[in-house]
């Protein structure tokens, strides 16, 4: 079998051209609990053996620190191909490696396959308010992506979940009468807003044009860790008569009337769509609910916290076929436990009580 190999996005570097990483420890973490446990031989890039020089390699990559390397970065994260010299980098890194990775960026993933590897690719899901965060899961390879449907999170949970937050947002909720228009904002330099290797905004691509919604009354809220002052002027620059919306932003999506949303990315309008809303995307890489790149993704809920989860992963690329009984009886003794991947990540952004 492979060795394996767990990393994050390994092209995205801090301003200064040092490595971040912190998604890398928490979900490293994650994974070794059980890869351990099943006696698999698990690197970690840049914290375990054999060692990764990031600062070396960032200095290949992007040539000098500064506030342009956030820019190179989005440009790299969508490339079709590599130099040559990056290339050998980088081969030197996959080369006969089964890759964990937690947001790997698409040109990575593009890598990957084409030095014949396999990647399994971890994204935290654009379902926030429920009561715990979930993966979403791709791979390159099909039987595994089959296997890992097989632990798909079941639709019933996301409508227990809505219930239960229009039950704890009943008291903050109000009734839009007239047609409305919520903008809302994201983090800046976030992967989510990458798109053809440049960060989208609301001004890309020109012109949107904020009569085709037919709202009264417009509204904007910026994301709650980051205000984000330039994408709001850009949106008041659509709409003059922009007000800020003073309420939780799911106070707002459970909310009765005629309501929809725009964000350029942000997953929280594939929650606005969950909640009963339209959601306008302007970017095309978007978490819509009906939206084509949902076909590449499987949502996990917690099964990966799971030895058992991981044995069926790797057997099946051993060539195992997998027991689907057998899964089924796995999963029934898993268990869940609320808020765990939330509190692995410490993620402040990812509660009903934050937005």
């Amino acid at each position: 079998m492979r060795d394996i190999l767990i990393c994050g996005d390994v092209l995205r570097a801090n301003l200064e051209l040092t490595h971040r990483p912190y998604n890398t420890r928490w979900f490293s973490r994650l994974v070794l609990s059980s890869t351990e446990s099943l006696g698999l031989k698990t690197e970690v890039l840049g914290h375990s053996p054999p060692n990764f020089d990031f600062d070396d390699f960032y200095k290949s990559v992007y040539k000098e620190a500064g506030p342009q390397v956030l820019d190179e970065w989005a440009r790299y994260y969508d490339a079709q191909s590599f130099s040559e010299d990056m290339s050998a980098r980088l081969f030197d890194i996959f080369a006969g490696k089964t890759v964990i990775l937690f947001e790997g960026s698409r040109s990575i993933l593009r890598y990957i396959s084409s030095i014949g590897g396999t990647y399994i690719n971890f994204r935290v899901g654009p379902l926030r308010f429920a009561s715990d965060l979930m993966f979403i899961i791709q791979t390159n390879d099909p039987g595994l992506q089959h296997v890992i449907q097989l632990y798909a999170l079941d639709q019933a949970y996301i409508n227990e979940q809505t219930i239960s937050l229009r039950t704890q947002m009943a008291s903050s909720t109000q009734v839009f009468k007239r047609p409305s228009l919520i903008f809302l904002g994201q983090v800046p330099g976030d992967a989510s807003l990458i798109s053809n290797g440049r960060f989208g905004t609301i001004a890309i691509p020109d012109g949107l044009d904020i009569s085709r919604f037919g709202a009264d009354d417009i509204y904007h809220k910026p994301h709650p860790l980051a205000d984000n002052p330039d994408e709001i002027t850009r949106w008041k620059g659509f709409s003059p008569s922009s007000k800020y919306l003073d309420m939780p932003t799911y106070a707002a999506m459970c909310s009765q009337g005629p309501l929809t949303f725009v964000t350029v990315s942000s997953g929280s309008g594939y929650e606005a769509q969950v909640l009963g809303h339209e959601c306008y995307f302007v970017s095309p890489h978007n978490w819509s609910l009906r939206g084509q790149r949902w076909k590449s993704f499987t949502p996990v809920l917690y099964e990966y916290w799971f030895p058992q989860f991981w044995q069926t992963i790797f057997e099946t690329l051993e060539g195992k076929p997998p027991d689907e009984m057998a899964i089924a009886v796995d999963r029934r003794a898993m268990t869940f436990t609320p808020d765990r991947l939330r509190q692995a990540i410490a993620a402040k952004w990812a509660s009903p009580q934050t937005l």
